[in-house]
Protein backbone atom coordinates (compact mmCIF):
# COMPACT_ATOMS: atom_id res chain seq x y z
CA UNK A 1 0.00 0.00 0.00
CA UNK A 2 1.43 3.33 -1.03
CA UNK A 3 0.97 6.27 1.30
CA UNK A 4 -1.10 8.91 -0.41
CA UNK A 5 -0.36 12.27 1.12
CA UNK A 6 -3.43 13.98 -0.29
CA UNK A 7 -5.74 11.57 1.61
CA UNK A 8 -4.17 12.10 5.09
CA UNK A 9 -6.65 13.80 7.39
CA UNK A 10 -6.11 15.79 10.55
CA UNK A 11 -7.36 12.89 12.62
CA UNK A 12 -4.69 10.63 11.05
CA UNK A 13 -1.95 13.08 12.06
CA UNK A 14 -3.34 13.36 15.59
CA UNK A 15 -3.52 9.55 15.87
CA UNK A 16 0.10 9.17 14.70
CA UNK A 17 1.30 11.84 17.15
CA UNK A 18 -0.70 10.21 19.94
CA UNK A 19 0.99 6.88 19.18
CA UNK A 20 4.45 8.50 19.34
CA UNK A 21 3.62 10.22 22.66
CA UNK A 22 2.26 6.95 24.11
CA UNK A 23 5.40 5.01 23.15
CA UNK A 24 7.67 7.72 24.59
CA UNK A 25 5.72 7.83 27.87
CA UNK A 26 5.92 4.02 28.11
CA UNK A 27 9.72 4.11 27.69
CA UNK A 28 10.07 6.97 30.17
CA UNK A 29 8.06 5.05 32.77
CA UNK A 30 9.80 1.69 32.22
CA UNK A 31 13.36 2.99 32.71
CA UNK A 32 12.92 3.86 36.43
CA UNK A 33 11.00 0.65 36.98
CA UNK A 34 13.91 -1.39 35.65
CA UNK A 35 16.50 0.62 37.63
CA UNK A 36 14.47 0.65 40.85
CA UNK A 37 15.62 -2.62 42.38
CA UNK A 38 18.16 -3.90 44.85
CA UNK A 39 21.47 -4.64 43.17
CA UNK A 40 24.68 -5.75 44.87
CA UNK A 41 28.24 -5.51 43.57
CA UNK A 42 30.22 -8.15 45.44
CA UNK A 43 34.00 -8.40 45.27
CA UNK A 44 36.35 -10.85 46.93
CA UNK A 45 40.09 -10.64 46.58
CA UNK A 46 43.34 -11.66 48.20
CA UNK A 47 44.97 -8.99 50.37
CA UNK A 48 48.15 -8.70 52.40
CA UNK A 49 47.91 -7.07 55.81
CA UNK A 50 50.78 -5.55 57.65
CA UNK A 51 52.38 -2.30 58.65
CA UNK A 52 55.18 -0.01 57.58
CA UNK A 53 58.17 0.08 59.88
CA UNK A 54 60.57 2.68 58.62
CA UNK A 55 60.71 2.28 54.86
CA UNK A 56 59.81 -1.41 54.77
CA UNK A 57 56.49 -3.25 54.80
CA UNK A 58 56.22 -5.98 57.46
CA UNK A 59 53.64 -8.56 56.41
CA UNK A 60 51.19 -9.70 59.07
CA UNK A 61 49.34 -12.27 56.97
CA UNK A 62 47.18 -12.99 53.95
CA UNK A 63 43.45 -12.32 53.99
CA UNK A 64 40.35 -12.82 51.93
CA UNK A 65 38.95 -9.30 51.62
CA UNK A 66 35.21 -8.98 51.03
CA UNK A 67 33.54 -5.81 49.72
CA UNK A 68 29.80 -5.37 49.18
CA UNK A 69 28.34 -2.27 47.49
CA UNK A 70 24.65 -1.51 47.11
CA UNK A 71 24.57 -0.19 43.55
CA UNK A 72 20.78 -0.38 43.33
CA UNK A 73 18.24 2.16 44.48
CA UNK A 74 16.62 0.15 47.29
CA UNK A 75 18.08 -0.45 50.77
CA UNK A 76 19.26 -4.02 51.22
CA UNK A 77 20.34 -6.18 54.17
CA UNK A 78 23.02 -8.83 53.63
CA UNK A 79 22.60 -11.86 55.88
CA UNK A 80 25.19 -14.41 54.70
CA UNK A 81 28.38 -14.78 52.73
CA UNK A 82 28.96 -18.22 51.27
CA UNK A 83 29.35 -20.29 48.17
CA UNK A 84 29.00 -23.62 46.42
CA UNK A 85 31.67 -26.27 46.89
CA UNK A 86 33.63 -27.65 43.97
CA UNK A 87 32.73 -31.23 44.99
CA UNK A 88 29.48 -30.98 43.01
CA UNK A 89 29.41 -32.38 39.50
CA UNK A 90 28.96 -30.03 36.56
CA UNK A 91 25.50 -31.37 35.61
CA UNK A 92 24.28 -31.16 39.21
CA UNK A 93 25.56 -27.57 39.52
CA UNK A 94 23.91 -26.34 36.31
CA UNK A 95 20.65 -28.13 37.12
CA UNK A 96 20.58 -26.09 40.34
CA UNK A 97 21.52 -22.83 38.58
CA UNK A 98 18.88 -23.21 35.87
CA UNK A 99 15.97 -24.74 37.80
CA UNK A 100 16.61 -24.07 41.49
CA UNK A 101 16.25 -27.79 42.26
CA UNK A 102 19.01 -30.33 43.08
CA UNK A 103 20.59 -28.07 45.68
CA UNK A 104 24.38 -28.47 45.70
CA UNK A 105 26.60 -28.54 48.77
CA UNK A 106 26.83 -25.00 50.03
CA UNK A 107 28.97 -23.38 52.67
CA UNK A 108 28.71 -20.21 54.71
CA UNK A 109 31.65 -18.18 55.90
CA UNK A 110 31.36 -17.93 59.66
CA UNK A 111 34.32 -15.88 60.80
CA UNK A 112 34.64 -13.01 63.29
CA UNK A 113 36.32 -10.97 60.55
CA UNK A 114 33.04 -10.78 58.67
CA UNK A 115 31.15 -9.39 61.66
CA UNK A 116 31.96 -5.84 60.56
CA UNK A 117 30.77 -6.72 57.04
CA UNK A 118 27.34 -7.99 58.10
CA UNK A 119 26.58 -6.41 61.49
CA UNK A 120 26.43 -2.97 63.08
CA UNK A 121 28.39 -2.35 66.32
CA UNK A 122 25.20 -2.93 68.37
CA UNK A 123 24.81 -6.42 66.79
CA UNK A 124 21.85 -5.65 64.51
CA UNK A 125 21.94 -6.49 60.82
CA UNK A 126 23.59 -3.87 58.63
CA UNK A 127 21.33 -2.39 55.96
CA UNK A 128 23.07 -0.74 53.04
CA UNK A 129 21.39 2.30 51.49
CA UNK A 130 21.92 3.35 47.88
CA UNK A 131 25.65 3.76 47.19
CA UNK A 132 26.76 2.49 50.63
CA UNK A 133 29.39 -0.19 50.98
CA UNK A 134 30.65 -2.58 53.61
CA UNK A 135 33.85 -4.57 53.88
CA UNK A 136 35.43 -7.28 55.99
CA UNK A 137 38.26 -9.78 55.90
CA UNK A 138 39.08 -13.34 56.89
CA UNK A 139 42.63 -14.44 57.66
CA UNK A 140 43.93 -17.32 55.56
CA UNK A 141 45.61 -20.13 57.47
CA UNK A 142 48.21 -21.24 54.92
CA UNK A 143 48.80 -24.63 56.58
CA UNK A 144 45.11 -25.55 56.37
CA UNK A 145 44.89 -24.21 52.81
CA UNK A 146 47.88 -26.31 51.71
CA UNK A 147 46.51 -29.47 53.36
CA UNK A 148 43.09 -29.05 51.75
CA UNK A 149 44.60 -28.38 48.31
CA UNK A 150 43.64 -24.74 47.94
CA UNK A 151 40.31 -23.15 47.25
CA UNK A 152 37.47 -25.65 46.89
CA UNK A 153 34.69 -23.24 45.88
CA UNK A 154 32.97 -23.24 42.51
CA UNK A 155 31.14 -20.00 43.26
CA UNK A 156 30.96 -17.33 45.97
CA UNK A 157 27.83 -15.33 46.70
CA UNK A 158 26.15 -13.11 49.26
CA UNK A 159 22.55 -13.67 50.32
CA UNK A 160 20.23 -10.80 51.19
CA UNK A 161 17.34 -10.74 53.65
CA UNK A 162 14.87 -11.71 50.89
CA UNK A 163 16.84 -14.86 50.04
CA UNK A 164 18.28 -13.58 46.76
CA UNK A 165 21.76 -14.72 45.74
CA UNK A 166 24.22 -12.12 44.43
CA UNK A 167 27.12 -13.94 42.77
CA UNK A 168 30.76 -13.03 42.59
CA UNK A 169 31.55 -12.44 38.89
CA UNK A 170 33.33 -15.40 37.30
CA UNK A 171 36.26 -13.21 36.18
CA UNK A 172 36.89 -12.18 39.81
CA UNK A 173 36.59 -15.84 40.87
CA UNK A 174 39.24 -16.89 38.33
CA UNK A 175 41.60 -14.12 39.50
CA UNK A 176 41.13 -15.22 43.10
CA UNK A 177 41.85 -18.87 42.23
CA UNK A 178 45.02 -17.85 40.41
CA UNK A 179 46.21 -15.67 43.31
CA UNK A 180 45.61 -18.47 45.83
CA UNK A 181 47.51 -21.00 43.71
CA UNK A 182 50.49 -18.62 43.58
CA UNK A 183 50.24 -17.97 47.33
CA UNK A 184 50.32 -21.69 48.14
CA UNK A 185 53.46 -22.37 46.11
Amino acid sequence: MILELDKITTSDVIAALSLIVAILSLVINLVPLIRDRARIDFSLYLAEAGSFQGNSFVKDGDYYAFRIVNSGRRPITITHVGGVTDEVGCLHYWAWRLTGFFSPRMFFVNDPGLKELLKRPDGSDKTLAEGEYSFGSVKIDLNVARQSGGMKARQFHVIDSLGRYHRLPSSAHRKLEKAIKELLR
